[in-house]
């Protein structure tokens, strides 16, 4: 290691650049802000959320002004989100009380469309998840400035799908009862540097499984995101790949245009990533790197994935498409 380095998170960071680690400023200013915002969360109402929350979100600015642009590690984030994120689960909720609200038709097109038996708790649990996801990958697909609309357009080329419910779910009419809450996510997420979302080692990683464990504990339990160690899913990749060219007669293993490869449980996708740079690495050891683009365009479309929660979608759609 480099005299003035320091390992964070298994990654080396200069002394010069902090990175957001526990006790450095922009954990801490992070954190604190994230405090505020729960301590205000049953003061806020919709005329005025701005003026409420100015004070900790002008602390916020200032303390990590000097900061922004520097590297960061993401997964450090991941519980900062989640507060934001019940902010805007329960607005969704107390308006779902109310059967004028246009959130409670939205509500039974979401049962109709997806999920017929879900309950209010869980519709307000999906929508707040996809919203506040498909921000995050809306500003890390390059929306500048962070809003609606921009991300609708920069999610809409790759990520076709949470661009259109993006749409749905932010209607006009909808946005009423949820005022506070999401113009304080749009705002949060707009300040965000997109260099946060980039680096050698992949941030998204345990993304999901941060925020999750601090946004909501027991739905973590319920469903099981406790996702698989990079190792025993590389171990296992290599000895299906094994199976399928010794046993199976595929010598191009899961390269071959007749394997097709699923997921059941997608999660944030590391199996199939696996299985990409499995096969893509064999391929270019076989035939080059010239014939590494053509390749992955089929491997492509031999490679599915079922995933119910939104949000570790949203973070699969990115890692796949950037892989």
């Amino acid at each position: 290691m480099e005299k003035g380095q320091e390992i964070v998170r298994g990654r080396r960071w200069p002394h010069s650049q902090p990175a957001a680690s526990q006790g450095t400023p922009i954990y801490e200013a992070l954190r604190n802000f994230a405090a505020a915002v729960a301590d205000k969360r049953a003061q806020l109402t919709a005329g005025a959320p701005e003026e409420q929350l100015r004070t900790p979100f002008d602390n916020l600015m200032s303390e990590l002004g000097a900061a922004w642009g520097l590297p960061v590690v993401c997964t450090g984030e991941a519980p900062l989100l989640a507060p934001l994120c019940r902010m805007l689960r329960d607005d969704v909720a107390d308006a779902l009380q109310d059967a004028q609200s246009p959130l409670v038709a939205l509500a039974q097109d979401w049962r109709q469309l997806l999920f017929p038996d879900a309950t209010d708790a869980e519709f307000a649990d999906a929508y707040a998840q996809t919203v506040a996801f498909a921000l995050l990958l809306g500003r890390s697909e390059g929306a500048e400035p962070l809003r609606l609309e921009s991300a609708q357009q920069a999610l809409a080329t790759q990520h076709s799908l949470l661009s259109r419910a993006l749409q749905v779910l932010t209607d006009p009419r909808a946005q009423t009862d949820m005022a506070a809450s999401l113009g304080l996510l749009l705002r949060v997420l707009s300040v965000v540097p997109r260099n946060l979302f980039l680096g050698a080692q992949d941030p998204w990683l345990h993304f999901y499984e941060d925020f999750l464990a601090a946004y909501d504990p027991k739905l973590r339990k319920n469903t099981g995101a406790y996702y698989t160690p990079l190792e025993v899913v590389h171990a296992q990749v290599r000895l299906v790949d094994e199976l399928l060219v010794s046993r199976l007669g595929k010598p191009a293993g899961f390269a071959d245009p007749e394997v097709f490869t699923l997921d059941p449980a997608l999660g944030t996708g590391t199996y199939l990533l696996g299985v990409i740079e499995h096969a893509l690495g064999r391929v270019e050891a076989r035939q080059g790197a010239g014939a590494v683009a053509g390749q992955a365009a089929q491997l492509a479309k031999n490679l599915y994935g079922f995933e119910l929660l939104v949000g570790p979608y949203a973070v699969s759609e990115l890692r796949i498409s950037r892989a």
